[in-house]
């Protein structure tokens, strides 16, 4: 008689533990985070949003169109507009093989794998 009372309390306070850790875990999740550290040694020209990368402010804190974080743009980056850049790290997990372009003629022969069935 006391054990099926035992296994109840047992069911119900793990449950109830679960569903708080859960609790828990989501507030941390959705707790704003703080701006990030300006280091002062750099000149920060202006703050952007990385989404909107158009519009310009002039201190860091949430952007009005996506809520995220502003990120700053310093005096001694140099402008990347028009340039297209990969890191290392997906140069490498991809496998992209790089050549110089060289002024040439290509073969007319191809070659191709393939099987051939009766019908």
């Amino acid at each position: 008689m006391k054990t099926p009372a035992i296994v109840a309390i047992v069911v119900a306070a793990t449950a109830v533990a679960s569903y708080g850790g859960y609790r828990y875990a989501m507030h941390r999740m959705m707790a704003p985070q703080p701006p990030a550290a300006v280091s002062t040694d750099r000149k920060v020209l202006y703050w952007y949003d990385p989404m909107v990368p158009q519009q310009k402010f002039d201190k860091p804190g949430k952007s009005p169109f996506m809520d995220m974080q502003l990120v700053p743009k310093y005096a001694d980056e140099g402008g990347d507009e028009g340039k297209v850049t990969i890191s290392p790290r997906v140069t490498q997990n991809l496998g992209i093989r790089t050549a110089a372009a060289t002024l040439g003629s290509l073969e007319p022969r191809m070659e191709a794998v393939g099987s051939v069935g009766w019908n």
